[in-house]
């Protein structure tokens, strides 16, 4: 039985026993049976409401409440604030344990606001998103009740851990993804995503809790009002606009980056501080503070905190699939997806030694990056935008001997833009920690290449292999020899992107359909990345 079978069997048996899911289980999963493990956790949410439904009697605390309101008994402060107070209580009319969120006496002025969240969070239905029950108005205070979760906030968690694994952190990421989904889906946003406000429930859950600052989609802010907790607001919200999906899912990468560091991206302590550190570009980078979590991990939480919202995802779905690559590897962008099995069996005899001692699990990694004029580089991820005259490089990290394989389409055809036939721009390379494509000129200066026309996109394939992939080989061969005389070698790849000849060539098609054919899943010994970068307009 393979992992993948075990891990949904694992899960499926828990839920049938009425046992804790461990959520995180889903990580082992690959993107084909991904869809199981959605599944599975519909199944668990169905029979989690059927159990509560068949629960005639829950029993109440022991002892007197220190109060009553509506048909709740109050029975033990949990914490207070400014702004309102919280209980344990238990609803008499349900017969079930809730939390009373209760304003204080002499409020009267926002109470339509708390009644308000009460109104929004009633609009949500999903068991990533904390239940509210009930609401009501009674001797001159308003309050409203939610389900009684058990469990701890992840602020409270990362105090006890400073640093989470990283497959912890893309189970939590997932959840809150589906959750930000559904609270979009209804018409909202958030507003106030934080370590706090997310609670680690003890069935297993990340609940999303505090509507507080929610707004409804399209609402306008005025005045400059800040919407949110400082440290986990986007660009645009320290700017006073209003909260969006996009500076939800800004707030998201906060969190996910404080929990993997136990620190914020800005270190400033005011306002200013902060609207600076966004100005000057001098937040922190995941990537230093935690050299071991993969390069996918580390760019889908750039991309989560880019300044620009429009090149953040643009919904839920658009961080699932993020967050969804960053669980595959240490750079894991999906590249052509079914291919024909006999053909892949070929390709697998050609590419790799006929025999042979077992090789161990290879796992290289991959970064795109962007020169700067200062001398330092901006780590690019897919759907990030580039633009006439930038140069860009590819970061390579592999513990064996490597064969790299890198093409380029702006539209009018594939380019190769590694290996090349000039010296130090050749395969294989030798394995490292990391090493910089496409490598060195016959002077010893390292090279760059360069985006030098005018496109929609820019669409790069990667392809990574321990052996040389023949198909590979002999496609790129026949490509050189038919556009020999037609592009000079030392600007292909080397200095510019430059167009390639017609597609139409045949030679050009046999380069297309060897890419095409080749599965990242049929084979341990070659791995496949796609990036697409849009032209910025």
């Amino acid at each position: 039985m393979s992992r993948a079978s075990s891990t949904l069997e694992e899960i499926a048996a828990r839920i049938a026993d009425d046992e804790v899911v461990d959520w995180r289980l889903l990580n082992r999963l690959d993107g084909r049976r991904s869809a199981a493990g959605d599944g599975l956790r519909e199944l668990a949410d169905l029979a989690q409401a059927f159990r509560g439904a068949q629960q005639s009697v829950v029993r109440p605390p022991e002892g007197e409440p220190i109060f009553r309101f509506g048909p709740l008994d109050v029975y033990e402060r949990l914490a207070g604030g400014a702004q309102a107070e919280t209980y344990r209580a238990h609803d008499r009319m349900l017969d079930l344990p809730v939390a009373l969120k209760l304003r204080p006496e002499g409020s009267d002025v926002l109470a339509h606001r708390f009644l308000d969240e009460a109104r929004r969070m009633a609009r949500v239905r999903d068991s990533n998103v904390v239940q509210v029950l009930g609401a009501a108005r009674e001797g001159g205070r308003v309050g409203l009740w939610t389900e009684w979760l058990q469990g701890e906030t992840l602020a409270q968690e990362s105090a006890a851990r400073e640093q989470l694994a990283h497959e912890d952190l893309l189970s939590i990421g997932r959840e809150l993804a589906r959750a930000l989904g559904v609270v979009h889906a209804r018409g909202l946003v958030h507003g106030d995503l934080k370590a706090s406000n997310v609670m680690r429930c003890r069935d297993g859950r990340i609940v999303l809790m505090d509507f507080g600052c929610a707004h409804d989609l399209g609402t306008q802010a005025g005045g400059g009002v800040l919407h949110g907790t400082p440290a986990y607001l986007a660009p645009e919200g320290l700017a006073g606009a209003a909260p969006t999906p996009a500076s939800d899912h800004y707030a998201l990468g906060v969190l996910l980056f404080r929990l993997a560091s136990g620190r914020f991206p800005s270190q400033a302590r005011d306002l200013e501080g902060l609207r600076e550190e966004h100005r000057q570009g001098t937040l922190l980078r995941l990537g230093a503070l935690r050299p071991d979590l993969p390069l996918a991990f580390v760019a889908a939480i750039d991309r989560l905190l880019d300044p620009d919202p429009r090149r953040r995802p643009a919904n839920a779905a658009g961080v699932t699939e993020l967050l969804g690559t960053a669980g595959r590897g240490p750079a894991a962008w999906p590249w052509f997806a079914a291919a024909a099995a006999s053909l892949l069996v070929a390709l697998a005899m050609l590419a790799l030694p006929a025999s042979g001692p077992v090789v161990p699990p290879w796992s290289p990694g991959i970064a795109l990056h962007r020169l700067g004029g200062d001398g330092n580089s901006e780590q690019l991820v897919d759907g990030a935008a580039v633009a006439l005259g930038d140069r860009l490089v590819l970061k390579l990290a592999s513990d064996r001997r490597t064969w790299a394989y890198v093409f380029n389409d702006d539209g009018s055809g594939p380019a190769v833009l590694f290996p090349l036939e000039a010296d130090g721009q050749r395969n294989p390379l030798e394995g490292a920690p990391e090493r910089t494509l496409p490598g060195l000129d016959a002077r010893g200066r390292p090279l760059a290449w360069q985006i030098s026309a005018n496109a929609a996109s820019e669409e790069f394939v990667i392809v990574l292999a321990d052996a040389p992939v023949v198909a590979l080989e002999q496609a790129i061969s026949s490509w050189r020899r038919a556009t020999e005389g037609q592009v000079p070698g030392e600007t292909r790849g080397a200095a510019r992107l430059v167009p390639a000849p017609s597609p139409r060539t045949a030679d050009s098609a046999a380069l297309r359909e060897a890419l095409s054919r080749l599965d990242p899943d049929a084979n341990a010994h070659w791995r496949i990345w796609r990036l697409r970068l849009p032209h910025a307009r």
